[in-house]
């Protein structure tokens, strides 16, 4: 590790720590989970998780689908009893500030709260890893219009494969 990466790990660890009880708070806003439950790695695991999930999903299936924010619960539960289902084990969970404090990692895909609030997470991304890394499901909350949208986006050899039809 070169002196300049060095010092990035080193800034980014600072900022984590300014941020990591708004992040604990955001992660227990969107899972069911309380902040004891929750590992979060270190920023060095946390860059070659991000950078093998690229290479394991870059080129799988993909399924993408848009629901008003307000229709999200059950259409959520399909996705987390169906990705659970094919792999039931850990999953990373990677939002804004994964970056500066870590990934979290959670026991499993069932802890997502299919209710959670549209201001949970202050960016409305959350990205959530297959403990392996080769499945993503991508849930991305906005606003268009006035009107409140969940943008729900798997990839992956088995994740890629679910979609909810309306």
């Amino acid at each position: 590790m070169s002196i300049s990466d060095k010092r990035d790990i080193l800034f980014r660890k600072q900022r984590g720590r300014q941020h990591l009880t708004v992040y604990l708070k955001e992660l227990e806003a969107t899972f069911n989970v309380n902040g004891n439950e929750i590992t979060i790695l270190s920023l060095e695991e946390t860059d070659s998780i991000i950078e093998q999930s690229v290479d394991k999903t870059n080129n799988d299936i993909i399924s993408k689908q848009i629901i008003p924010f307000d229709d999200k619960e059950d259409i959520l539960r399909f996705y987390i009893d169906n990705c659970s289902r094919l792999q039931p084990n850990k999953v990373y969970v990677v939002t804004d500030y994964s970056k500066e404090c870590g990934v979290a990692v959670l026991d499993s895909l069932i802890r997502l709260n299919p209710n959670f609030a549209f201001n949970a997470e202050h960016t409305g991304i959350i990205s959530i890893l297959s403990e392996d890394l080769s499945n993503k499901l991508i849930l991305d909350f906005y606003e268009e219009n006035d009107r409140f949208f969940l943008e729900i986006e798997t990839a992956g050899n088995l994740w890629g494969k679910i979609r909810k039809d309306n």
